[in-house]
């Protein structure tokens, strides 16, 4: 783990959710490492620090729904387009009542374009359109998603268990890196040698904190 001492310049804080640090501290019951302990105790005060994560209860998980990969262009040229998209369905609860085509929800996406990686989020409405399957409300942002994904791992002794790779891009300040490079394959260093994992799912948690403090329920037509 990497402790981030960067000052925020006053941003607000994306705090880490519980569902990701809890997977991480029951894994590493595990950990062969001497310092698996101080890790532990670490992730326990981020925990306990309301400045640097949120309770489950302030974040709802939403599992992937379906993904679609589709291709413009010839390949090996710089015209040539690869995208997938992760389609997740989710009604915020400031959506009371909406009677749009499909579901509501919202879309991720990684790709390359013009030989560059490319990866986001569609958040505008035009850019659902025309689609059947999934309609977005602006009222979600992807400020308040933390995307990760779960991996079943198979110890030497044979011991399965579930835990998590973060996706998500953290920026905080005095905190572990919860980044794509620092969580990634994060338990290669700390359990033992060998163990093995498999993809599960992919999951995002949507933070309603702001929602609970300070939004009513609207009415969406």
């Amino acid at each position: 783990a990497v402790v981030s001492t960067q000052s925020t310049g006053g941003k607000q804080l994306k705090k880490v959710p519980w569902q990701i640090i809890d997977p991480i501290i029951s894994t590493l019951k595990y950990s062969l490492n001497d310092k698996a302990e101080d890790f532990v105790k670490l992730l326990t005060n981020v925990k306990q620090n309301k400045l640097f994560s949120s309770p489950n209860r302030e974040n709802i998980v939403i599992c992937l729904d379906s993904t679609v990969e589709f291709e413009h262009g010839q390949p090996d040229t710089l015209e040539y387009e690869e995208v997938t998209e992760y389609i997740y369905k989710f009604k915020h609860p400031g959506i009371r009542r909406c009677t749009q085509r499909g579901d509501c929800g919202f879309i991720r996406f990684i790709g390359t374009e013009m030989g560059v990686l490319k990866e986001g989020f569609y958040e505008k409405e035009l850019d659902y359109q025309d689609r059947t399957d999934v309609h977005y409300h602006d009222i979600i942002s992807s400020r308040d998603m933390c995307e990760y994904r779960v991996d079943t791992l198979t110890l030497p002794d044979g011991t399965e268990l579930d835990t998590i790779r973060v996706l998500s891009r953290f920026h905080l300040e005095l905190h572990i890196d919860f980044s794509y490079r620092g969580l990634h394959n994060w338990w290669e260093k700390w359990l033992p040698a060998n163990t093995t994992s498999v993809y599960k799912d992919k999951r995002i948690t949507y933070s309603v904190t702001d929602y609970m403090v300070a939004k009513k329920p609207t009415e969406l037509d």
